[in-house]
């Protein structure tokens, strides 16, 4: 807290509960009796919410997975702070970041927060699609994201898996990937490292995308749901999302047939 002044501090924090109200936030338990740190998140929709670690080579010297001990995020958040004795220390926007005394700890608290159990985290070189390529007109690797750290996520409600991605170099945002939208998924060999997932898309003619329950739709009948299943998906307007990784690879679910590039 107060980074850069003469207060600047770390607050130790013990136990944490998310609670799911109108200002969703996450209360944390301090390291003392009556302390509390109170995290108040943008927006009341867990899938809009984007714990950010690292690529493992921004720490070549850690285990990749003890890199997901650090967490941060992509805009500034809330913080309420409250002393021992009860008095408020600090309540203003800041740039939040945590360090977890185990990689465990932090996947366990990236799913409360998303309502999605991080099933797996996969380090890539590049990512790309069929509107933004692999390498530039100068033959420079590009993509959506390079040196980007690919997260497997399975809704803890409905059981779907999804991906996403920080995309550096287009949005400067992360995007959720659904695999129900796909039409292959499989790891790569051990000497390619690539991967290729084909979009499937509405065709009037003969195509046909899979019509994909998401949480509210299972609240919801009638027009509503319907209404939910037209919203736009980040492979509206993409053919394929292409995955170059990095040194490790993980084991993505085997849901549909395999495409290798």
């Amino acid at each position: 807290l107060f980074k850069g002044t003469p207060r600047e501090c770390v607050v130790h924090l013990g136990p944490w509960e998310v609670q799911e109200s109108k200002e969703r936030r996450v209360i944390w338990q301090g390291a003392n009796q009556n302390e509390t740190l109170e995290h108040y998140f943008p927006s009341s929709e867990p899938s809009d919410l984007h714990p950010h670690t690292l690529h493992n080579r921004h720490r070549p010297y850690n285990d990749p997975a003890d890199v997901e001990r650090y967490i941060t995020f992509q805009e500034p958040h809330r913080i309420r702070y409250i002393n021992n004795e009860g008095v408020c220390m600090h309540d203003e926007f800041m740039d939040v970041k945590y360090e977890f005394s185990s990689a465990e700890s932090s996947v366990q608290f990236q799913g409360d927060l998303r309502r999605k159990d991080l099933v797996d985290f996969y380090d890539t070189d590049v990512v790309w699609t069929n509107i933004h390529g692999r390498t530039n007109s100068f033959g420079n690797v590009r993509g959506v994201a390079t040196l980007q750290r690919l997260k497997l996520w399975r809704d803890r409600l409905n059981g779907l898996y999804s991906l996403s991605i920080h995309q550096n170099n287009a949005s400067r945002q992360y995007v959720n990937y659904n695999l129900e939208d796909f039409r292959a998924v499989t790891m790569p060999s051990d000497r390619a490292k690539k991967l290729r997932l084909e979009a499937l898309h509405q065709d009037d003619d003969n195509g046909r995308r899979p019509v994909t329950e998401n949480r509210r739709q299972l609240g919801r009948r009638g027009s509503e749901a319907s209404e939910s299943r037209l919203q736009r998906r980040p492979t509206d307007n993409i053919r394929y999302l292409a995955i170059q990784f990095s040194e490790r690879t993980g084991n993505l679910p085997p849901l549909y047939q395999s495409y290798l590039l």
